[in-house]
This record gives structure tokens, C-alpha cells and sequence, in this order.
């Protein structure tokens, strides 16, 4: 038992570098576009309670979800991809920078 443990450990730890930038950047770009979504939802409407979404995905009522929040959830799909590739381009040139900076360092 003690063993898996320190071999899920490294694994994950190791992981964990190989990955980190690729985890921030897509974080940052879901919660950024729920965020975004959702605060325009106060404002135009049509955005359930996450409550009333659970309870709806609890009893299968799928049909019983408003079609507005769907188009909610496409949105957060494209600003999460726009996002995404935005970071992603302007990361590149960081990169590109140090990768630079070390090689003529």
C-alpha cells in the first residue's frame, strides 16, 4: 500500500512539470469563459441555478433545461478554444524568448 503511494507520488509529481503549462492554460481559459458567460447570464437571462441543473440531471429531465442554457455551454466551449489558442500563441513567444535567452546566456 505504501509502495503505490510513493509510486502514484512520483508519477503525478513527474507529470506535474511536464504538464503545468498546459493545466494552467487550459484552466484559465474554462473558468475564465464560465465566468464570463455566466455574469452576462445575471444580466440577459435564461442561465438556470446550478441547483436546479443538478436536479434536472438527478431526475433525467434533460428535456426540462432551458435551450438558452445550451447556448450557454457552446459558448463557454468557443471561448474556452479561443481562449485557449490566444495563450498558447502568446506563450509561444515567451518560449521562443527563453529558449534564446539560455542558448546565448
Amino acid at each position: 500500500m505504501l509502495a503505490a503511494i510513493f509510486i502514484c507520488a512520483f508519477i503525478f509529481g513527474s507529470l506535474s512539470f511536464v504538464l503545468e503549462k498546459h493545466v494552467i492554460i487550459l484552466a484559465t481559459s474554462l473558468g475564465g469563459s464560465y465566468l464570463t458567460l455566466r455574469s452576462a447570464s445575471i444580466y440577459f437571462g435564461g442561465w438556470p441555478p446550478e441547483t436546479q441543473i443538478a436536479d434536472f440531471i438527478k431526475n433525467e429531465a434533460w428535456d426540462a433545461i432551458p435551450n438558452d442554457f445550451w447556448l450557454y455551454m457552446a459558448g463557454v466551449v468557443v471561448m474556452t478554444v479561443v481562449g485557449a489558442v490566444v495563450q498558447y500563441k502568446y506563450n509561444e513567444d515567451d518560449d521562443e524568448k527563453g529558449s534564446k535567452r539560455t542558448k546565448a546566456g
